[in-house]
């Protein structure tokens, strides 16, 4: 009886140790976007950003007896599509499990559409929000984020 369950218990695995329930993520949780495969084979992926860009109008206005035109400057928002590719030097590629994947390796993982993350503050993904994701996932850390002050709009012209 003592050996058989001395050789269950070698054979199985042991389950990894549960995170402890009060941890909390030390950093920002990453975006989710999806990478795609360029006409030339280069994986790339696409998401948006929200500007501030000032427009002024014109109203009228009364002013005792008199109509006047007043100019003014409102801060709009304005959407804007960022592409990035990921053979950049300041793009890592990492796997769910934290081990980093060399750029030539991603183009063979990356044959079609494939969900991934992305740090949105360039800095490794917490390994609190990395539970969440399957095995396999993509995880893109950039070290120059994609930001209106970073200025990271790297165009691919389209297929």
């Amino acid at each position: 009886m003592t050996s058989t369950l001395l050789t269950l218990a070698v054979l199985l695995p042991a389950a990894p140790a549960p995170a402890p329930k009060d941890t909390t993520p030390k950093g920002p949780a990453p975006r989710v976007v999806v990478i795609q495969v360029h006409t030339d084979g280069l994986p790339y992926f696409q998401h948006n950003i929200i500007e501030l860009v000032p427009q002024q109008q014109t109203r009228q206005v009364q002013v005792g007896q008199q109509v006047r035109q007043v100019v003014e400057t409102k801060m709009i928002q304005v959407t804007r599509t960022v592409t990035l590719r990921l053979d950049g030097e300041d793009v890592q590629v990492y796997g769910a499990d934290g081990k980093k994947i060399d750029p030539k390796e991603v183009r063979k993982l990356v044959r079609k559409p494939v969900a991934a993350l992305v740090s949105t503050d360039g800095k490794p993904v917490d390994p609190f929000y990395l539970r969440l994701a399957r095995e396999g996932t993509l995880v893109i850390v950039v070290s120059t984020p994609a930001t209106p002050e970073g200025g990271r709009d790297i165009s691919i012209p389209e297929p």
